[in-house]
């Protein structure tokens, strides 16, 4: 008597769908430029070289100043004659 309709579009199982292999080879080198890339920069950044900053890790002129007035390098009065000119 009443007969279902089925309706005119089928739902697709996206999740099913093949990737062309092209798109797979695509995909695995892009994987493996990327991976490469970033150990290559952890390794140069771990050895010391890379994105550092030139004051991270360095002593300012007064530091130095310092260092070298403990280490008994220069005397008071020099050590203040020169502290004077680095504070202006």
């Amino acid at each position: 008597m009443f007969r279902v309709q089925q309706p005119a579009m089928t739902v697709v199982d996206v999740s099913r769908r093949r990737v062309p292999r092209e798109l797979k080879v695509i995909r695995c080198v892009s994987i493996f430029v990327v991976a490469t890339v970033l150990i290559i920069a952890w390794a140069l950044r771990a050895s010391g070289f890379g994105w550092q900053s030139d004051t991270k890790g360095r002593d300012t002129p007064l530091d130095t100043l310092k260092q070298r007035f403990a280490r008994g390098e220069i005397d008071r009065a020099e050590y203040e004659e020169r502290r004077k000119l680095l504070v202006e």
